[in-house]
């Protein structure tokens, strides 16, 4: 047998096309290798064969996915069947996914780009049954991808009828949509058969050696928050001032219903920094639950600065797709997406140690303090003024999540293995762990804050959109998991490109008080006789007391200064203190901030 009657009695057939593509057909029913997208799997459960008219100008088909990770396109399977035809094959990049599939798309029509592929890139299909072909891409159509958009992968083949490219009969993949002619095929609802694999990415770096540090206490539940927090949503933590029926609050769970729904939400509370900026040192919220009987459930802190000076959209489509009806951290934070934790994982354990004796699950209720004991995460809350406005960016949400804030590895739930493991195995959470919140919208805290620009004025209590279709207030938010504005795709309820929504639809208020971290000796050191200290504020103009004793045995402490420095220190700054009195004698030292 020649080599060329070889090559053809072969079932996979690979036909070398344009420079950038290399076609391979007749690959079965099943996708080749690990697809990091996929709208069926395997491809045969989509029986429909879709093709395309060239008499009716409807000369197209595709079908669009979404780039959750910025990756660079490797290759694209297709589900297909047909007599022999010329295809060229485009990709368009559709925009950021945050406001549902498109209902067609232009080229080069904003949000929709140009070609990403160079022109004329095609394949020849020489025509078979119902197999899986493979194109695969290199040089400038291995195109590099952006994380959170979605992309259209088009095929024009050049003669009527010819080609088929199968389709699901109801909303598979939810991600993405098939076109005809770049409109909605069948008035929308509908999959092609489509399989997208991006270039193997790098390992991802090991987790640092050691992540910032939270120390987790709990106290009897009182009538006044101990100490003086910065900021408190009640000012009585047993009694919130909008009573539901019980007259305690009302519970907000993080736990899913069961293990298939995925683990559960991401909880949070807004708040305006209207004093003076502070170095954050401790979060104390009311709760209710028993811990877990074991490590088996972590929860992970965040605190995100909202810079989305909008507010709200005009855009009549999105309007109600930014703060305060809803956020999203990847667009509406600074750092866009990122905790002002930064990188570091900044979580602990809940369990019965950390709970006080006799309280029963969903029973009881107890203050839980978060104290960031790591000098890295007290990180500084600025201030603003007292009137919040659309030049404002003093916003912060302090953010509680069970589980991880890395996304599930490829496939997520919609693979065979559904991603790998779950982030915890308790299913019973609700009882493990509950936040408490109000239940009417009478809330005080922070009313004055808000002008309604409808009304005019101060003291609103809440934002309203310039067409005055909803009005919303900063308040609870909670983020349901594998939810953004695409739906279902596979992302952590944690994750920044997840929205957060209103809890229960309007003001609601988590039960929640922030405290400014202590004041700091951050250095000391001899210079000559003398003893330098170095003194870091807590709150903006700061003003310290150096107290020293020369024997911790010693009944007192003797003050070396107090009200030092005058007018205080600003919180992005440090000073020093020189004890002239040091000499070569040993010491210690303390400071207080009146």
């Amino acid at each position: 047998m020649t080599g060329i009657a070889a090559a053809l009695a072969m079932t996979a057939v690979t036909l070398s096309t344009h420079a950038a593509v290399t076609a391979t057909q007749g690959l079965g029913g099943s996708w080749v290798g690990t697809p990091s997208i996929v709208t069926s799997d395997p491809p045969t459960v989509f029986t429909i064969p879709e093709t395309s008219y060239v008499a009716n100008s409807q000369t197209n088909l595709a079908q669009s996915f979404t780039v959750t990770n910025a990756q660079s396109l490797t290759n694209i399977q297709i589900y297909i069947s047909g007599a022999a035809v010329s295809n060229t094959i485009h990709l368009f990049d559709l925009g950021l996914a945050n406001a549902g599939n498109p209902a067609s798309f232009t080229p080069g029509s904003a949000p929709t780009s140009a070609d990403l592929f160079s022109a004329g890139l095609g394949f020849q299909y020489n025509g078979g049954g119902a197999n899986v072909l493979r194109l695969q891409f290199s040089g400038a159509d291995a195109v590099a991808l952006t994380a959170g958009h979605e992309y259209a992968f088009e095929i024009d083949p050049q003669a009527d009828g010819q080609m088929a490219w199968y389709r699901s009969t109801s909303d598979v993949y939810v991600a993405g949509e098939a076109y005809r002619g770049r409109s909605l095929l069948n008035a929308g609802g509908r999959d092609l058969a489509l399989a997208v694999t991006f270039a193997s990415a790098p390992p991802p770096p090991p987790p640092p050696s050691t992540n910032f540090s939270v120390t987790v206490s709990s106290y009897p539940m009182t009538n006044a928050w101990p100490g003086s927090p910065m900021i408190q949503t009640f000012a009585d933590p047993s009694v919130p001032d909008d009573l539901n029926s019980a007259g305690t609050g009302v519970p907000e769970g993080f736990g899913p219903a069961s293990d298939a729904t995925g683990p559960g939400r991401a909880i949070g509370q807004t708040f305006v920094q209207t004093n003076k900026s502070f170095r954050l040192g401790a979060v104390s919220i009311k709760m209710r639950g028993n811990g877990g009987t074991t490590n088996n459930v972590i929860y992970f802190l965040s605190m995100y600065w909202l810079t989305n000076n909008a507010f709200v959209n005009t855009n009549a489509t999105l309007q109600q797709n930014r703060y305060p009806f809803n956020y999203q951290p990847s667009q509406d934070s600074a750092p866009a997406g990122v905790s002002l934790f930064g990188t570091n994982l900044v979580g602990c354990y809940i369990t019965t140690s950390s709970i006080l004796p006799g309280v029963a699950a969903g029973l009881s209720n107890q203050l839980l303090t978060f104290t960031f004991t790591d000098p890295q995460a007290q990180v500084v809350l600025p201030s603003c003024g007292t009137l919040v406005n659309a030049g404002t960016n003093a916003i912060y949400t302090f953010e509680i999540t069970i589980g991880t804030n890395q996304m599930l590895p490829p496939g997520g739930l919609n693979s065979p293995d559904r991603g790998g493991p779950l982030w915890t195995g308790d299913t019973a959470l609700d009882g493990v762990f509950q936040w408490i919140r109000g239940i009417s919208v009478n809330s005080t805290f922070e009313k004055a804050c808000y002008t309604d620009p409808i009304l005019g004025g101060a003291g609103a209590g809440r934002f309203r959109n310039p067409g005055g279709s909803f009005a919303a207030s900063p308040r609870a938010y909670s983020s349901s998991s594998y939810t953004n504005f695409n739906g279902d795709v596979d992302m952590s309820p944690s994750d920044p490109r997840c929205v957060r929504g209103l809890i229960s639809g309007d003001i609601r208020d988590m039960v929640m008080a922030v405290y400014a971290a202590p004041p700091s000796i951050t250095s000391g050191a001899y210079l000559g006789h003398n003893f330098v200290l170095t003194l870091q504020p807590s709150i903006d103009g700061t003003t310290f007391t150096v107290q020293k004793k020369t024997n911790l045995l010693d009944a007192a402490w003797t003050t070396l200064t107090a009200g030092y420095p005058v007018g205080g220190v600003p919180i992005s700054s440090s000073i020093t203190y020189t004890d002239i009195t040091a000499g070569a004698s040993s010491g210690f030292y303390r400071i207080t901030s009146p």
